[in-house]
């Protein structure tokens, strides 16, 4: 499900910090225990560079199998996702943390926000045979998606299950 404004309330775009809830404080549905932060070049590698560092904050985290795939496949698509439409620069949060059901763990993906049609790097036509799949693919696995806009900024969300 993607959401316009998140109830997880997750990066401050403009201050890149965790947002508190609409009354102000921390949200209560979730609660963040670790946190990663970290830019990437804004080039065709940077999702492998995102998939690379994500591994290494997961293994200390201890989330590895199948949990540890479905987070680096959305890290990828979120990265390339941003890569391919927006503008630099691009920033990467990776959070874990608890929600009702158990473990999970939220990415962000902040960029610079879109690029003019005529610049993005997808056909106009958008096939689908090869591209265009990616965020149905985030939506289908993870718990929650969204995107916040604020400041000529643009991020992306995604919560996956991690048990």
């Amino acid at each position: 499900m993607i959401m316009e404004e998140s109830a997880v309330n997750p990066l401050y775009l403009a201050s890149n910090v965790p947002s508190p809830g609409r009354d102000g404080r921390r949200n209560r549905r979730h609660r963040w225990s670790q946190q990663d932060d970290f830019e990437l070049p804004h080039h065709p590698e940077a999702a492998a560079f995102a998939r690379e560092r994500t591994r290494d904050i997961l293994h200390r985290w201890r989330v590895d199998g199948d949990a540890a795939h479905l987070v680096l496949l959305v890290v990828s698509e979120l990265v390339a996702n941003a890569v391919c439409h927006a503008k630099p620069q691009v920033t990467v949060r990776v959070s874990r943390g608890w929600a009702a059901g158990g473990p999970v763990v939220q990415i962000d993906v902040a960029d610079g926000g879109p690029l003019p049609p005529q610049e993005s790097a997808v056909p106009p036509e958008g096939d689908m045979e090869e591209r265009g799949r990616g965020l149905m693919v985030v939506e289908a696995i993870c718990l929650e998606t969204g995107v916040r806009q604020a400041s000529g900024r643009h991020m992306r969300w995604a919560i996956v299950s991690v048990p």
